[in-house]
């Protein structure tokens, strides 16, 4: 609009620097913010009286009570090792990272301990959830057009959990996944497979199922096996 908050002409949009530039006081002022006309407008247009019902308005809306967050709802890391897609607690992934090159640790008990591994300089301890959880090593069938097509880049997770941590590379992360209680399902009873005792649940993913990492179970077996 052309008009002012006074209702005379915006003089700024027919002869200055947004009309045609032909205000004599151009030569003083450069620009029309630095005018007291443009300046008067202003303060008119922030003094001018509110529209009827606004402050009702702003009142009821100031009064009434805010809407509660969703309860329960949980955010994971979607990321597959093998055939198996998985997902854990992002308060649980202290960083992602590119894989590293790891250094052994010989005489190790436990096969599932890959060695050390340097994280912005500081050595952790490499442990493969493959061997942990003795999940099935192989990638599914037609995962090689697919991590063509979607760029899959192996990548290596920092897990953190009361103060014990850990590298463990995984052959492709998905990204973040909102849930909520509902979106979790059951582990079926019909799957016996020895994993399962580290996974509380199902979700969907737009991979498929995934299994839904326990993190007290996940740690407690680190604890018993790999911190010992």
């Amino acid at each position: 609009m052309n008009v002012a908050a006074n209702g005379e002409v915006a003089c700024w949009r027919t002869i200055g620097v947004h009309g045609d530039g032909s205000c004599p006081e151009l030569a003083l002022y450069v620009h029309c913010r630095n005018c007291p006309v443009h300046a008067q407008a202003g303060r008119g247009l922030l003094d001018r009286s509110p529209p009827g019902g606004y402050q009702e308005s702003l009142a009821e809306s100031m009064a009434a009570d805010p809407e509660p967050p969703t309860l329960g709802t949980r955010a994971v890391l979607v990321f597959r090792i093998g055939e198996e897609w998985l997902a854990i607690d992002t308060p649980m992934i202290r960083e992602v990272v590119s894989q590293r090159p790891g250094h052994s640790l010989p005489h190790h008990p436990e096969p599932a301990v890959e060695g050390l591994v340097n994280v912005r300089g500081t050595l952790e301890i490499a442990v493969s959830l493959q061997k942990l959880m003795n999940l099935d090593a192989a990638a599914p069938s037609g995962s090689a057009a697919d991590a063509a097509q979607r760029a899959v880049i192996s990548r290596t997770l920092v897990l953190s959990r009361q103060g014990e941590t850990f590298a463990c590379a995984v052959d492709e992360v998905a990204g973040i996944l909102a849930l909520a209680p509902e979106d979790i399902g059951a582990v079926p009873v019909t799957v016996a497979r020895a994993e399962n005792r580290h996974v509380e649940g199902v979700i969907s993913t737009q991979r498929g199922p995934a299994g839904l990492i326990d993190p007290a179970k996940l740690f407690h077996e680190l604890a018993t096996r790999v911190f010992r």
